[in-house]
């Protein structure tokens, strides 16, 4: 077979798997740019479907990534790439359909306009009261990449504050004012739910309705532009929601239960099950 009738069989192989990891959302959230860190021109490619970040955030085309690098004059006539991506796009399907993630009903492909597009499916892809939102403040919920592991795993980190000494989410309690405690700011509007950090816990024994108290237990805490970088790498999904999610979860799982709000692509993220290596090394 000839150079450019192989070429055309490994571009409608690797467009096929392209498209079918369009559907299945979740694939793309499993891919890192260290997987095919020993040829530069997949890394390029992976890097533009990640839009330079370290993990995979919605909305990008996996389609138009193998389109584009084709049509790339330094990139044509790179077989040994184009087989290289064949590979590593064959194994992560494979890997996904271990574990399930191929068998959902799928979303329509994908495309690049997703990104600039003001239409709901980009700013605000559901009616819940769960939305997107890039201003870091006290009363966000951070999201942790389906990929990030622990001691973050699949958690979801309430912002308590944030400033010019840093950020923190750490041990947190809800109670009624008149135990003390610093106050933490509602992201949503009309969010009157009392969320307070710190408090005088022998004053809270003497409460004659403790049970209306729950206390949280666990602490993140980053020093100055930290968590701006981490945002940046793709680590957190960072969300407005009601704070009655942390008092009261509206399920057990409240990571699942924010991204399925969010809906779409972000759906399908909750569906990866933690602890498992997604890991796929080609050469």
């Amino acid at each position: 077979m000839s150079s450019p009738r192989v070429a055309r069989t490994v571009y409608r192989e690797l467009l096929r798997h392209a498209k079918l990891m369009d559907k299945h959302a979740a694939v793309k959230a499993l891919i890192s740019p260290t997987e095919v860190s020993s040829n530069a021109r997949c890394q390029d490619a992976v890097s533009a479907l990640l839009r330079q970040k370290m993990y995979y955030l919605p909305y990008a085309s996996a389609a138009d990534v193998v389109r584009n690098a084709f049509r790339s004059p330094s990139s044509a006539g790179d077989l040994g790439a184009a087989f290289m991506a064949m590979r590593f796009t064959s194994e992560k399907l494979h890997v996904s359909r271990q574990y399930g993630l191929l068998n959902e009903p799928p979303f329509p492909p994908t495309r690049t306009y997703d990104l600039l597009s003001t239409s709901p499916r980009a700013t605000s892809p559901s009616s819940s009261s769960v939305a997107i939102t890039t201003q870091i403040r006290s009363g966000v919920f951070l999201i942790a990449h389906p990929m990030l592991f622990r001691p973050f795993e699949q958690s979801v980190v309430l912002i308590t504050s944030h400033g010019e000494t840093g950020t923190t989410g750490f041990v947190f309690l809800h109670s009624q004012p008149n135990i003390g405690g610093i106050a933490v700011d509602a992201a949503c509007p009309d969010d009157s739910s009392p969320l307070f950090v710190g408090g005088n816990l022998l004053d809270f024994a003497k409460l004659p309705h403790s049970k209306e108290v729950v206390f949280f237990n666990g602490y993140a805490g980053w020093t100055p532009h930290m968590l701006e970088k981490e945002l940046d790498m793709g680590s957190w999904i960072m969300v407005t929601a009601p704070l009655s999610f942390a008092i009261h979860p509206p399920t057990p799982n409240l990571w699942r239960h924010l991204l399925k709000q969010l809906g779409h692509e972000y759906d399908q993220f909750a569906r990866i099950p933690p602890n498992v290596d997604f890991t796929v090394h080609v050469s």
